[in-house]
């Protein structure tokens, strides 16, 4: 018996060989092909609120949840990469809503500074990558 953790493999088709080897050298070996399906990447941005106006230095906070794990949690303005954000912030209450996750840390937060930014409307986006690349 062998436990598959299939975290690591992305979604989709994969096979999996097993292979037995004999006290006399010979070997054989069967394989089957399985379907992965991992939870699916989910998140959200607490602070600000959309529309919200900012200045000097501001928290971009929220959460995000990955079948795979989260590897990296990258924050853009207007399509331009600022930074990292900080990972894996205790969010018991997301927790309590995905406990498929089994993920009590996925909260993350980013220091941004807008002092760089002209005035006006401007996006914000949090991008997340997983474990496996995804």
């Amino acid at each position: 018996r062998y436990a598959l953790d299939t975290r690591g493999l992305k979604s989709g088709h994969h096979t999996v060989m097993v292979k037995e080897t004999s006290t006399n050298g010979e070997t054989s070996s069967r394989s089957v092909t399985i379907n992965v399906r991992n939870l699916p990447a989910r998140g959200e941005i607490d602070t600000p609120k959309n529309g919200t106006t900012l200045w000097t230095v501001k928290n971009i906070e929220g959460w995000y949840l990955d079948g795979d794990k989260v590897s990296k949690i990258e924050i853009y303005v207007d399509g331009k990469y600022k930074g990292l954000a900080e990972k894996g912030l205790t969010r018991p209450d997301v927790k309590r809503v995905f406990p498929e996750y089994e993920d009590g840390n996925s909260g993350f937060r980013y220091a941004l500074d807008t002092r760089g930014l002209k005035s006006g409307h401007h996006t914000v986006m949090v991008k997340e990558t997983s474990t496996n690349g995804e």
